[in-house]
């Protein structure tokens, strides 16, 4: 796959484009004494490259794997002065059969798991 910071586009035809979003939550990588999170959207989006074909496999893989072993955002800020305005991701995700996606994740409850909701764009748009 192709990849700039953040996964772009595969051999397959799937491609992925980002946008850094604000929310209420923030969250902070396991490697931090403060963060409880394993994924990054740039990790998120390179997952989704080396193991999908299709816009809906990469959404609903992002999904899971954020949910299940946590989201943050790099941009979060540090804990005494959270920085809300970056702390959410939307991507487009779209795939050589015409599918096209919109993916948006933020970090869960108490700086864990994530929240995230995708829908995909009708075909006459």
């Amino acid at each position: 796959y192709f990849d700039n910071d953040y996964g772009m586009m595969n051999e397959k035809q799937l491609s992925i484009v980002e946008s850094t979003c604000g929310s209420r939550t923030v969250g902070w990588p396991l490697n931090l004494p403060y963060g409880y999170n394993m994924f990054g959207i740039a990790e998120l989006t390179k997952v989704a490259l080396e193991r999908c074909e299709t816009a809906r496999c990469a959404v609903k893989l992002m999904g899971g794997l954020a949910v299940k072993y946590g989201f943050f955002s790099e941009d979060s800020g540090n804990p005494n002065n959270p920085d809300y305005d970056d702390s959410a991701e939307c991507l487009a995700v779209a795939d050589k059969y015409g599918e096209v996606w919109i993916f948006h994740v933020m970090t869960g409850l108490e700086n864990r798991s994530a929240i995230w909701a995708a829908q995909r764009v009708p075909d006459n748009h």
